[in-house]
């Protein structure tokens, strides 16, 4: 083990995430209530409810690393997956908890909370909401076309296969013509 996967296995068994909540976290609240935005990512993965790696950390710390080099590619960027359940007496605990609270004067956070409420109960935060949802949702209606239209497509040279080859017109030209390959049409 080389210096620098030692310190990856000292940082993994540490308290690393616990320290970082506690002189962290809260900068990074004010960041986050001051932008309006969340930086931090959330992931749900099955039964294990939002803890990725079972270890019962409230935060993991990513870090890439250049393979045949075994040393840290230092771009900048870094990823932290924060398990979701973590509740706990801790600025990161409370803060999960803000983020999951429906009403914001249950939230621990004051900055968080005037935002949530601007979002919420404030006309100009509803309707500044309600337009990011409407892009949003145009969006991904749009995407939605797109996958259809890619689909239909497909199925229309399906069709037109399965119609070339009743009529006895050679694989070679229905490849040509359909963009299927050679498998594909004679699995019809």
């Amino acid at each position: 083990m080389n210096a620098w996967q030692g310190q990856q296995e000292h940082k993994r068994r540490s308290t690393v995430p616990q320290h970082f909540a506690r002189e962290k976290a809260t900068g990074y609240i004010r960041c986050v209530a001051s932008l309006g935005f969340l930086l931090l990512k959330f992931l749900a993965f099955r039964k294990h409810e939002n803890d990725i790696y079972e270890e019962g950390f409230p935060l993991y710390h990513v870090e890439r690393i250049i393979e045949e080099l075994q040393r840290p590619f230092d771009d900048g960027a870094h990823i932290l997956y924060v398990n979701g359940s973590n509740r706990d007496d801790t600025p990161l605990g409370r803060l999960m908890q803000d983020f999951f609270c429906e009403r914001p004067e249950q939230m621990n956070y004051k900055e968080l909370a005037q935002r949530a409420d601007y979002f919420k109960a404030e006309a100009e935060g509803v309707n500044a909401m309600c337009e990011l949802m409407e892009k949003f949702g145009e969006k991904k209606l749009e995407e939605g076309r797109e996958v259809g239209r890619i689909e239909g497509h497909r199925e229309g040279m399906i069709d037109m296969a399965r119609s070339l080859l009743a009529l006895n017109v050679p694989v070679e030209v229905i490849e040509k013509s359909s963009g299927l390959t050679r498998a594909e049409i004679l699995a019809l």
